[in-house]
């Protein structure tokens, strides 16, 4: 059986053994609205994907059925066969550096792409202004800090993830040649204005 979004709803909403009501008044969304998510009549919004993937404790590629992780408790990702997190980490190519990127949304329904940086000095103006550089990032950290406050980030090793990234936003960690190329930005120093 295919796992549609709206079966995968349905099946993280019965095992925290609520109602439609119940969730979409958690949620402050109509309960139209949660039942044409789960009868697969509606795809949720990016913004109400990340609400979902946050109140259920799974990522959002969970909730799309792009990964087959199954949710257990807060901050805990199981997965079949009883491997964990481990496997998050034989994603992560060696000998080669990472930089954590990720969208902010903005109000207007647009993002903005957002990565670690790290101060590099000042510049000569008067006054002065802060430079700041990319920074590779501890895979681990990342891993940590992401599952505690947002959701397990994804793993950039293709153009294929890249793309996956950039409609279900959310964090990520990327492999230093490909962010040259998809994300140049990331790899230039900048004036904090």
């Amino acid at each position: 059986m295919v796992a549609t979004i709206g079966r995968r709803l349905k099946e993280l909403r019965n095992a925290v053994e609520k109602t439609q009501n119940e969730v979409a008044s958690d949620l402050k969304f109509d309960s139209k609205t949660l039942r044409r998510y789960e009868n697969d009549q509606h795809l949720p919004s990016s913004d109400n994907l990340i609400q979902l993937a946050r109140y259920f404790k799974v990522t959002t590629d969970y909730i799309l059925g792009l990964e087959e992780c199954i949710p257990t408790e807060a901050n805990n990702v199981v997965y079949p066969g009883g491997e964990d997190k481990e496997m998050f980490y034989e994603k992560v190519e060696g000998g080669e550096d990472y930089y954590w990127i990720f969208y902010e949304d903005q109000k207007d329904g647009s993002a903005i792409l957002k990565y670690q940086s790290q101060w590099s000095g000042y510049t000569n103006e008067t006054p002065p202004k802060e430079i700041r550089e990319p920074r590779s990032v501890d895979v681990n950290k990342v891993l940590n800090i992401c599952t505690e406050i947002y959701t397990l980030p994804m793993i950039i090793n293709n153009a294929e993830d890249i793309l996956t990234f950039q409609m279900k936003r959310g964090h990520a960690v990327i492999k230093e040649s490909l962010c040259a190329i998809y994300f140049p930005q990331v790899m230039e120093p900048f004036i904090v204005e």
